[in-house]
C-alpha cells in the first residue's frame, strides 16, 4: 500500500513532525499502536517532499530521522553525519543506510562521472537518490551544467549537514535546488 501524500497526511502530524524539526535529537511518541504511528509519520515525511508549502520540514527531516516501532512507542531516531562521513545514530554508533522515500537510491557511486551514467541510464526515473556520492565544488558546477540540458534539477544535501545528492524531474521550490553561485557565498563565509 502506498502513502497517501497530501496535505491532510501532514495537518494531522504537523505537531510530531514541529517537534522533530526543532529537536534535531531522537525522540520518542508513546502510542498504543507504534505501527500505525511509525507509518503515519513516515507517510507525512513523504509527503511534505509534495505538497511546496511543507518543502522545508521534508528537507530538514527525510535525512535527518528513522522511525522505529517499539512495544508502546515509536522512536524517532536522529542521525547525524561524522567528520568521516559515516552516518551515526544519537543512540547508536552503528552506521545506518539512509531512508530516502520515493527516489531510486544509488549506493556506492561516487563520481561525477558514475552520476552522469546513472542518471543517463535511468532517464525514466523521477528521482534518483545517490547518498555516496561527494563532488567537490567544481565537479558540481560541471554537474549543474549537465543537467540543464537533460531536465533534471539537483539537490545538494550536504549543504544540510547530510551527505550525497538528489536529482529529481521534480519542479523544486526556489532556493532548494544547488546552484553555482549558492556554493560560492557558502564558500566565502
Amino acid at each position: 500500500m502506498g502513502y497517501s501524500l497530501t496535505r491532510h497526511s501532514i495537518i494531522r502530524n504537523l505537531p510530531q513532525l514541529r517537534q522533530l524539526a526543532s529537536a534535531r535529537t531522537t525522540l520518542r511518541f508513546p502510542t498504543d499502536n507504534p505501527k500505525k504511528l511509525a507509518y503515519k509519520l513516515r507517510e507525512a515525511v513523504a509527503a511534505c517532499g509534495e505538497v511546496e508549502e511543507y518543502a522545508s520540514l521534508y528537507v530538514a527531516l527525510v535525512d535527518n530521522y528513522r522511525f522505529k516501532e517499539e512495544e508502546n512507542a515509536v522512536v524517532a531516531v536522529y542521525f547525524t553525519t561524522s567528520v568521516e562521513g559515516e552516518e551515526h545514530s544519537s543512540t547508536s554508533p552503528a552506521p545506518t543506510p539512509r531512508f530516502a522515500p520515493e527516489k531510486k537510491t544509488m549506493p556506492a557511486i561516487f563520481s561525477l562521472t558514475d552520476v552522469l551514467t546513472v542518471a543517463l541510464k535511468f532517464t525514466n526515473e523521477d528521482e534518483l537518490y545517490f547518498p555516496d556520492a561527494g563532488l567537490n565544488t567544481e565537479q558540481k558546477v560541471k554537474l549543474h551544467g549537465w543537467i540543464q540540458g537533460h531536465g533534471w534539477e539537483y539537490i545538494d544535501h550536504t549543504q544540510g549537514g547530510g551527505t550525497g545528492l538528489t536529482l529529481t524531474k521534480k519542479e523544486l521550490p526556489e532556493g532548494v535546488a544547488w546552484q553555482p553561485q549558492a556554493e560560492s557565498e557558502e564558500v566565502s563565509k
